[in-house]
Parts: C-alpha cells; structure tokens; sequence
C-alpha cells in the first residue's frame, strides 16, 4: 500500500519537482538527484502524512532546502577553487619576478655586445635579425651568443637554468 501511494506521488510530483530543483541549481542532473533524494527521505517518513497534499509540501520544501545546500556547497567549492588559484597565481608571478630580476643582474655582467644579443634573442628575435640589427655578421652572433650562453651557463645552477627555461619558454613571456 505504502509502496504504491509512493510510486503515484512520484509519477504525480517528480518531473515538477525536477524542473523546480532546477530553477535552484541550473543542471538538469543535479535537479533529478535531489528530486530523488526527496523521495527517498519521504519514504522513511510516508506513514506520517495523511494526505497527499501534505506529502506534496514535504516534497517541495525537501527539495528547496536540498537545492540551496547544493548552492552553498558549491559556492564554498568556488571560492576554495578561487583561492587556490588566486594562490598560485601570486606564488607563480612572486617566482617569475625572482627569476627575472636575478637574470637581468646576470644579463648585465656580460660584456655589451653579449648582453645586447642576449636581450634581443629574449624577446623573440632570431640571429638573423640580430646580426642586421646590430650591423654585424651572421657568423659574429653566433659565435657571441654562445660565449655568452657559456658564461651564463658557469654563472647559473642547473635548477636556477631549470626556472629560466619553464618561465621564459611559455608563449608571451619576455624580459623586456
């Protein structure tokens, strides 16, 4: 008997109370776990409603409540998300500054013409175009940028180079 009042109050009541749920939580498939999860908890207490009017607003209130302790559940999930980021942002850019400020020390105790082709290969140039730029040859890049790489390489561990490279090889990353 209780079995069958339940299965017509769920045929009767359980797509509005989908669609309901839904107002609340913007995802049809959360909406349809909570209208569930409505009916589960009315079944424990089934015996206590005399009408199915009164089963009705247990419902609707059950699953009013269970909809906005979804929503509080998801926002203290956002802003934990939101946090973490923010976080790691901070902890990234503080990095990338480091690294940045340390190199442009080590940058500048090349000599001149190492440290310009060094900066200019930073920013995205390639040693044709440096070569132009400074009016020297192809071949005279070449051989500066590698003693230049060399001293920087002495200069540098290789977690320090590590760094350099993980910060300095992502796209829109220069040091200028």
């Amino acid at each position: 008997m209780e079995y069958d009042r339940l299965k017509y109050c769920f045929d009767q009541f359980y797509p509005n109370l989908c669609l309901y749920a839904h107002k609340y939580v913007q995802d049809i498939e959360v909406a349809k776990d909570i209208a569930q999860d409505a009916f589960i908890k009315c079944w424990d207490r089934l015996s206590d409603f005399d009408a199915d009017a009164a089963l009705k607003v247990f419902l609707y209130r059950t699953v009013t409540n269970e909809s906005l302790n979804y929503l509080k559940h998801r926002k203290v999930e956002i802003e934990a998300h939101s946090i973490l980021l923010e976080e790691e942002y901070m902890e990234e850019h503080f990095l990338e500054n480091e690294v940045y400020l340390w190199l442009r020390r080590v940058i500048h105790e090349l000599p001149p013409q190492g440290k310009r082709i060094i900066e200019l290969s930073l920013e995205g140039a390639r040693n044709p175009e440096i070569a132009e730029n400074l009016g020297v040859s192809l071949n005279t890049v070449k051989t500066i940028k590698q003693k230049a790489y060399k001293t920087l390489r002495e200069k540098l561990s290789k977690a320090e180079i590590f760094l350099f490279y993980q910060i300095y090889s992502r796209p829109g990353i220069t040091l200028s």
